[in-house]
This record gives C-alpha cells, sequence and structure tokens, in this order.
C-alpha cells in the first residue's frame, strides 16, 4: 500500500472501526462491487491473498512476498494499473496535435445517472459520435480516446466526460493525412446538449428511466419534457483546451467548470 503521510489507506478504513460502521449504518446503500473492493484493499499484500515464497539456494534465507489485491480502488494496485495503461496508450496514439475536450451537464441531472447507473456507458458514444461527425463534414476520420468522471475535485458528484481527439487524421478518401483540423467551441456544445436531452426524451418514452426521488411529482411526459426544455435554456459548459503537440500534456485533467455556473469558457478556433 501507498504511504500519504505516513498513514495507509487500509489504516484509515480500519481505525476505530471506520469501515464496519459505515457499513452498519449504509449498508442498504453501498453496492455489491463497492463492499467485494473495500475487502480486497484490506487484505491488499497479506496472507490472505496468499503469498509467494523465495529462498535462496545458497544461504538458505527465505521470505514471503504477500500478493496483491489488484483492485482499482487500492492506492498501489490502482495506481500502477493507471500507469500502465497511461505508458501503453501513449505507444499506440498517434504522434500528432491534439485537443482536449471536457463535456459537462446542468448539476440537476447529475442524480439520474446514480439511479439509472446504464446511462453513465450511453454518454461517451455520444460525444465521440459528435466529433467523429464533424470530422465527417471536414473529411477526415480523427482518433478519439475518453474517460468517465463521476465526481468532481470537491469530491462531490459531478458527472463529467474528458475527451481527447485529434485535430486531424486518415482522409474518408485516399487515405491521406488531414491536419491543422479544427473543432468550434458553439457548435460542439449546441451539439451536446441536444444529444443529451434527445437520450432523456427516449428513455422516459421507454418506460425505462427511473426518476431521482426530487422529481417523483412528475407522472406524464409532457410534464418530464417542459422539465427538460427549461434545462435546455440553462448554460451548457463544454470546455475546449487549447491544441497541443504534447499528448502528455493534452491528457492531464484540467480544472472544470461545473454547468450551473454562469461563466462561459472562451471559444477556441
Amino acid at each position: 500500500m501507498e504511504y500519504v503521510s505516513g498513514i495507509k489507506l487500509r489504516d484509515i478504513l480500519l481505525d476505530n472501526g471506520n469501515w464496519w460502521k459505515f457499513f452498519l449504518t449504509h449498508r442498504r446503500l453501498i453496492r455489491t462491487s463497492i463492499i467485494i473492493n473495500v475487502l480486497k484493499v484490506l487484505v491488499c499484500r497479506t496472507r490472505f491473498l496468499g503469498y509467494h515464497f523465495f529462498v535462496c539456494p545458497k544461504c538458505h534465507q527465505s521470505i514471503k512476498a504477500p500478493h496483491s489485491c489488484k483492485s482499482r480502488f487500492c492506492s498501489s494496485c490502482g495506481k500502477k494499473a493507471t500507469d500502465d495503461w497511461i505508458k501503453n496508450s501513449f505507444n499506440t496514439l498517434p504522434d500528432t496535435s491534439w485537443q482536449h475536450i471536457t463535456f459537462t451537464m446542468p448539476d440537476l441531472l447529475w442524480d439520474f445517472f446514480w439511479v439509472n447507473r446504464y446511462l453513465i456507458n450511453r454518454i461517451p458514444l455520444l460525444a465521440a459520435n459528435i466529433i467523429k461527425k464533424l470530422a465527417a463534414q471536414k473529411g477526415f476520420c480523427p482518433g478519439i480516446y475518453l474517460a468517465i468522471h463521476t465526481f468532481g475535485r470537491d469530491l462531490k458528484r459531478n458527472l463529467h466526460l474528458h475527451l481527447s481527439t485529434t485535430t486531424g487524421g486518415l482522409s474518408l478518401v485516399g487515405h491521406n493525412w488531414i491536419g491543422n483540423a479544427y473543432f468550434y467551441h458553439d457548435t460542439i456544445k449546441k451539439m451536446w446538449r441536444y444529444e443529451i436531452i434527445s437520450l432523456f426524451r427516449k428513455e422516459y418514452k421507454s418506460g425505462r428511466l427511473k426518476l431521482p426521488p426530487s422529481l417523483k411529482h412528475i407522472k406524464t411526459y409532457t410534464t418530464f419534457n417542459s422539465w427538460l426544455n427549461h434545462l435546455y435554456q440553462k448554460t451548457w459548459v463544454v470546455h475546449l483546451n487549447k491544441q497541443s503537440d504534447n499528448l502528455k500534456l493534452n491528457s492531464v485533467r484540467r480544472p472544470i467548470k461545473t454547468a450551473h455556473t454562469s461563466r462561459i469558457p472562451r471559444k477556441i478556433s
């Protein structure tokens, strides 16, 4: 386990029975996957997970190396997995100019994703398709990678999406490289807002969408659509970083502005 100011994550969970008290109080709200990963952290690099036994053939000195938990939640195992993923990504992605884009949405929509978790897997495709459509209009196929964040830097629920795209790509005809392509902030913001609102309309009509407790008073599609139209008039923040030839620098997470603020990002062109 990694140390933070001399304290292990396991120590925080075990100190004064913190995890056990939290579990007893909120066990009906904690998902099984969270419980499993916390338990993995608690037994990481202990003999509960087994160990390798090494013996020196000359001096016969022996050591036992406990196995790690390999959980992404673990501050040690998760960091290693992330570092390996970043290293492999840099070796795979094309060496060209990139642009980092952060997609956010009004805070009133965040709760929907916690009671309809399947929706979290739907929004990355929406964002990617926006960039692919704009690139197709310019006649090329871009390279895209993205990540979903369910919390903000303040550790409060704040679902947003980080997407990095090449500012050029293979031409749709002839497979030549097209470079120096630009994506415009206003266009992306309008398309993103339309796609998210359309997604919620479609899911409500299908009967699959569960409403958060704060919206239990909504009983009809007409009322729900009226509520969505109100959100459509709000400020939606889509932040575009400046284009950069440094893929590693471009992939760094930037501070984001949540969608309930009144400040509108500058258009990058």
